[in-house]
C-alpha cells in the first residue's frame, strides 16, 4: 500500500510499517479508546476517530508533530483537551468536555 489512507482494518499493514501512515480512518468503529498501534505512526498527517465511544485521549496523542487534521466529533470525550489547539484542524463538536 502506498503512504497514503489507512483504515482500522489495516492494523497488521500500519504495525509493519508505520511511517507509511499519512491518513488514518476509524469513524463508525465503535471504538472506546484510541488503538494503541497508532502511537507509532510519526508522520500521521490526518487522524479521523469521530462517531465512536471514546472518552479519554492517550497521552501520545499529543505527540503526532506532522498532525494537521484531528477529527473526534461525537465520542464521549469527558476531559479537558486544551493541549489540542495546537493542531492545526481540530474537529471536537458533540463531546461532553468538563
Amino acid at each position: 500500500m502506498d503512504r497514503a489512507q489507512y483504515h482500522i482494518s489495516d492494523e497488521e499493514k500500519i504495525i509493519k510499517n508505520p511511517n507509511d501512515v499519512l491518513s488514518f480512518q476509524a469513524f463508525w468503529a465503535g471504538l472506546k479508546e484510541v488503538p494503541e498501534f497508532l502511537s507509532a505512526c510519526k508522520n500521521l498527517k490526518s487522524l479521523n476517530l469521530s462517531r465512536n465511544r471514546i472518552m479519554e485521549l492517550p497521552d501520545f496523542i499529543f505527540s503526532f508533530e506532522k498532525l494537521e487534521e484531528l477529527d473526534l466529533s461525537e465520542n464521549k470525550i469527558k476531559e479537558r483537551i486544551g493541549r489540542i489547539s495546537c493542531i492545526f484542524h481540530p474537529v471536537l463538536p458533540y463531546n461532553n468536555f468538563l
